[in-house]
């Protein structure tokens, strides 16, 4: 549910990193979305 808001409200930020997740560079594509209220190393880590 909280995935689909990301994706929705920062569709670019997300269209700009998926190259890093389909590396397999997990880490590096959620970076940039840390930038959002409630997303942090831990909520990442987690994920």
């Amino acid at each position: 549910k909280n995935s689909g808001l990301i994706v929705k409200r920062f569709k670019d930020l997300f269209n700009d990193n998926i190259q890093l997740f389909l590396e397999g560079n997990y880490m590096s594509f959620f970076q940039p979305f840390k930038i959002i209220k409630g997303i942090d190393d831990n909520c990442i880590a987690t994920t």
